[in-house]
């Protein structure tokens, strides 16, 4: 998939490169933009805009690719721990493995929640069904039990998936990059464009008090 990507860019890197400098077309900046910030900059003959935006996006991919892969090897390095220090059998789902976290033991947290059930439904509502209910519902499966053999084996799960975390927040923000430069860039080259063509079509930004952010209208007159 990486490759594709890779020979569209260099295939609208050529065609911006191979444009003149007439009759540039806005939508079409704005889609090139769009796939990859920077070329519809190019394409207007905006070299150095362009380069930045390249820089910002080439720096974004490669961004999101470590913290993804490091991500995952830290997923991979968490279970295993837990596996070989807990015996949490691999493959269990997300919500065991942060139960796992809070946690010391599957019957430490079992106990916590007949004790929460028991004051909820018994002593409060005095529903025996519910009690069960919850019981049922809120209880960790034999299959999913685990016990940490030491504080220290714990405390290291727990850097393990913090660790795990930041990454995960760390390529959300990269994700987050290449939007915005997208955008920027896709704005920008409308922008460009239309001043560059002295056309008769524009790009407003409306307030869009509705949905508390803003509209953008691309409008042309005939």
């Amino acid at each position: 998939m990486f490759k594709k990507f890779l020979i569209l860019v260099i295939v609208i890197l050529c065609f911006a490169g191979l444009s003149s400098q007439e009759n540039k077309s806005a939508l079409g900046a704005m889609a090139m933009s769009a796939v990859f910030p920077g070329s519809g900059q190019m394409y207007l003959g905006q070299e150095t805009k362009a380069s930045i935006m390249m820089a910002a996006e080439v720096i974004s991919i490669f961004s999101l690719y470590r913290f993804t892969k490091e991500s995952n090897s830290l997923t991979d390095s968490f279970q295993m721990h837990a596996y070989a220090n807990a015996n949490l059998r691999r493959g269990a789902s997300n919500e065991i493995y942060n139960l796992a976290h809070r946690w010391r033991s599957s019957d430490e947290h079992n106990q916590a929640m007949r004790l929460w059930a028991r004051n909820r439904f018994l002593i409060i509502l005095n529903d025996p069904e519910l009690y069960e209910q919850a019981i049922e519902l809120n209880s960790i499966k034999p299959e999913d039990a685990w016990e940490w053999e030491n504080e220290s084996d714990f405390l290291e799960y727990r850097r393990i998936r913090n660790d795990k975390q930041r990454y995960d927040i760390y390529r959300n923000f990269a994700i987050g990059a290449m939007i915005v430069n997208r955008l920027i860039s896709t704005i920008d080259s409308a922008v460009f464009a239309n001043r560059l063509n002295n056309s008769n079509s524009q790009l407003l930004t409306m307030p869009d008090f509705d949905n508390k952010g803003i509209s953008l209208i691309y409008e042309v007159r005939f």
